[in-house]
């Protein structure tokens, strides 16, 4: 069984479900997620992978589509 990291984080800006939709494809192509939870409401972010993610990466990611 492979170690898995789960990550979760506070993004500001997600007011819809069509805004939380758009920021989960753009995080889920990144490569090594293996997979991206959101909770729109809480304005939380939950991505699982198989690496430690340099936080440049998904912050990039998230500026790219406006939040």
């Amino acid at each position: 069984m492979e170690n898995l990291i789960s990550t979760t984080y506070f993004v500001i800006g997600m007011k819809s479900g069509e805004s939380a939709a758009v920021l989960q494809n753009k995080l889920a192509d990144i490569e090594g997620v293996i997979s991206v939870k959101i909770d729109s409401a809480k304005s939380h972010v939950q991505i699982t992978s198989k690496e430690i993610f340099d936080i440049a990466i998904l912050e990039n990611a998230i500026v790219n589509t406006g939040y």
